[in-house]
């Protein structure tokens, strides 16, 4: 088994959580898709918020010099900080000011 000796190497993370968010700006294509379908234009433009975000977010960070080859514990890092972040920015578009604010939909 191989032991966590080596410290995370941010550059790395940055790197991956990059790459993590341009797949999950194509994965909220769907969503957007549908709720267009569906003529939801409010919940459309949040959609297109979070896309914007993902984006800029997954372009600025995987374009970061990072070595090839991923650390276990870094591998963790970065499931952890998308596992955390991508929920967080996904609940937005579900809110509606008008009926329920965005702490509500976060506590729940």
């Amino acid at each position: 088994m191989q032991s966590l000796l080596y410290s995370v190497r941010f550059s790395v993370v940055l790197k991956y959580f990059g790459h993590f968010n341009l797949v999950l700006a194509v994965l909220a294509l769907v969503p957007l898709t549908a709720s267009l379908f569906l003529g939801d234009y409010a919940v459309s433009v949040r959609y297109v918020a979070v896309i914007v975000v993902f984006i800029a977010i997954g372009s600025g960070f995987s374009r970061l010099a990072a070595p090839r080859r991923m650390q276990v514990n870094e591998a963790m890092t970065v499931a952890a900080v998308t596992f955390l972040f991508s929920p967080l920015v996904m609940a937005y578009p579900m809110t509606d000011p008008a009926i329920i604010a965005l702490g509500e939909v976060l506590c729940k």
